[in-house]
């Protein structure tokens, strides 16, 4: 472990422990998180494109009924904050755009109560969202939230730069561990020497 530790991996050496490891090469690590941004970035995208030109529409064609209109009304529904630019940096939330976080709240208020009778859902009370229209957008938001809270992690895993850190930190509380149990003798590097020498 403390090989690994000191000499962490790359394209001139390894140890008997990169074998055990899985590791992505940096590259992987790096495409892996543009994709999860570019798959949040289209997901953001169609969902406001839904809420913007269905959900928060006034005016359809005489006679269209149920998927564009299913008697929506009252206040627009905001629309759900992108994380990300189209070229994928990142970006704040804009006026009127809710936080991932906040959709659940946000969009609740939005939900109206749908006809008893069977097929598409039709609006009976005043809302924009149906509830499974409602379900389907908090499943992007959670999605959103997801990628942008565990795509950096799980990009830092496949990198093991996790194991990397927490052997780090093993190998420090072991010296500290074994100064303290024997102030006289410490050994490091195969030379050992008195404790208060070092």
């Amino acid at each position: 472990m403390e090989e690994w530790v000191l000499r962490p991996p790359d394209s001139n050496n390894s140890t008997a422990l990169d074998d055990i490891l899985p590791c992505a090469d940096a590259a992987a690590t790096s495409e892996a998180l543009r994709r999860s941004k570019e798959v949040n970035h289209q997901l953001v995208a169609t969902l406001n494109d839904v809420l913007a030109n269905v959900s928060n529409a006034n005016a359809f064609p005489p006679g269209s009924g149920p998927p564009l209109n299913y008697n929506q009304s009252g206040p627009p529904v905001p629309l759900l904050c992108s994380p990300y630019r189209a070229d994928l940096s990142d970006r704040p939330c804009a006026a009127g755009e809710v936080p991932a976080a906040f959709a659940p709240q946000a969009w609740r208020g939005h939900v109206c109560q749908v006809a008893g009778a069977p097929g598409p859902e039709t609006c009976a009370t005043p809302g924009r969202l149906t509830p499974s229209m409602y379900a389907q957008a908090l499943a992007v938001a959670n999605a959103s939230a997801g990628l942008v809270g565990y795509g950096p992690v799980l990009a830092d895993c496949g990198a093991a730069e996790p194991a990397h850190k927490e052997d780090a930190r093993r190998t420090a509380r072991s010296r500290r561990s074994a100064r303290r149990r024997d102030p006289w003798l410490f050994c490091k590097k195969k030379t050992c020497v008195h404790a208060y020498s070092s």
